[in-house]
């Protein structure tokens, strides 16, 4: 009986689009897509509010209106950018601008991009100019990548040294009396 029971209830659940089958590996084993029971709830509808019903029949001090003035002027949701963002837009633009100079072409919407724009436009200048010292598109296969590494990791601060300055780094390391049982 309960057997039954649970198969009538399953049967139910699937019909009302709570329980999806998505796949039958055999008689009793199955994927399944399970959604909340909420889920049957019809959405409620979203109400819409008449702006100019609103403002009609709201009376407002005259020593409120001034703040309300500047509250509508200083809102975020304008369409026009503020200074500060019309200023982070130029940065940003300018900071693509010189990566296409170098035929590194970066997409704005994605995520690495936005690790790009966490760094000054001379940083990047620095880090183009090392990307052609390093060899550019012949010998760097992901030039995006590189350059966001590059900008994490300074590679461009770090000077290239030869054997003798690296024998005399390795002797600075090393304490110059070592123990003789050593």
């Amino acid at each position: 009986m309960l057997t039954t029971t649970s198969k009538r209830i399953f049967e139910i659940l699937v019909s009302a689009r709570v329980l999806q089958v998505i796949k039958r590996y055999c008689w009793k084993i199955s994927k399944l897509l399970v959604r909340p029971l909420s889920w049957l709830n019809p959405p409620k509808k979203k109400r819409k509010q008449n702006l100019q019903n609103n403002n009609s029949s709201y009376e407002t001090d005259p020593l409120n209106d001034l703040s309300t003035e500047t509250g509508l002027n200083s809102s975020s949701n304008d369409l026009t950018p503020t200074t500060a963002e019309f200023e982070e837009l130029e940065r940003q633009h300018d900071i693509l601008t010189a990566c296409a100079e170098y035929q590194i072409y970066f997409d704005p919407n994605k995520r690495t991009t936005k690790h790009l724009f966490e760094f000054g436009i001379e940083d990047v200048r620095l880090a183009l100019n090392h990307f052609v010292f390093s060899g550019g598109h012949e010998r760097i296969p992901k030039p995006q990548g590189w350059l966001i590494a590059c900008l994490r990791e300074c590679y461009w601060m770090d000077q290239r040294i030869g054997l003798s300055q690296f024998q005399m780094f390795i002797k600075s390391w090393f304490p110059s009396k070592l123990p003789r049982d050593y």
